[in-house]
């Protein structure tokens, strides 16, 4: 996508999931995604490690699809005394990995990426005369004093708790959180329990942008508010979902973005 005084940026490649041809007058329609839904790495299997880092777990799964591997370097040295795949696709498994350590995971265009959540590649400023047209919402999110993860010992079997409220304490207090899923170890317990308190209350600005076309807009990039008004001025949305449509009206991009959490 792009222009000619510009240049052109690569998309990428996709897989044909659907075609249909309709007339008249003869028209086809094509869609493709960039992840491949009827790839191996989609089939449930069960099996389980020990000893082992989150890096390490994630370039297994790369291998034995002959991925390409795109992770945050702070994620892998995270280790994992002891982890199991029930019943579960690769694809799942790794989505729930990225959910347990505060991260996005995902298997696209034939990469596995494993991003900390809300981490912008890139942060670049935007002002309102670079759309055609806006929306910006606040939502509230119900308040908690802290939240509260549990974990299992296989040795004594006696189950644990971790309460954090921006420090772990001894004691819960106030309104409180609880994560139903029970972690394997104190180490993921902590880890779950401060993802999920900074979830709930990171304040949430999501915002609906239109503007001329911009191939350069992309996922995984920040947008610096500047000129919107006194109370977001300053505020960096983290890009969730980017549209881009060419037609006979020419060339949109729509972009839906929130709070970088």
């Amino acid at each position: 996508l792009g222009y000619k005084e510009t240049g052109l940026l690569d998309y990428g490649a996709y897989k044909v999931d659907t075609k249909t041809l309709t007339g008249m007058p003869l028209e086809m329609t094509i869609k493709a995604g960039a992840t491949d839904f009827n790839a191996p790495y989609l089939a449930q299997k069960s099996r389980a490690w020990d000893n082992v880092t989150l890096g390490d777990l994630l370039q297994r799964i790369a291998q034995a699809h002959n991925l390409r591997m795109s992770v945050d370097p702070e994620l892998v040295g995270i280790h994992l005394d002891y982890y199991r795949q029930d019943q579960e696709s690769d694809m799942q498994l790794i989505a729930k990995l990225a959910q347990e350590h505060g991260a996005e995971g995902t298997i696209k265009a034939g990469t596995l990426f494993f991003k900390i959540k809300g981490k912008a590649a890139k942060v670049i400023d935007l002002q309102p005369s670079d759309t055609s047209s806006f929306s910006l919402t606040w939502y509230d999110k119900p308040h908690y004093d802290c939240v509260v993860a549990t974990w299992h010992d296989v040795n004594s079997l006696i189950s644990h708790v971790v309460i954090y409220d921006g420090t772990y304490i001894k004691e819960p207090y106030g309104k409180v959180y609880r994560i139903k899923d029970v972690s394997t170890s104190d180490q993921l317990a902590r880890k779950k329990a401060k993802a999920k308190y900074k979830d709930l209350t990171q304040e949430t600005l999501s915002a609906h942008l239109d503007m001329p076309g911009r191939p350069n807009i992309a996922s995984k990039l920040g947008l610096k508010l500047k000129g919107f008004s006194a109370g977001v001025d300053g505020s960096i949305l983290y890009i969730t979902s980017i549209t881009h449509t060419i037609n006979k009206s020419g060339y949109r991009t729509s972009v839906e973005a929130k709070t970088a959490e």
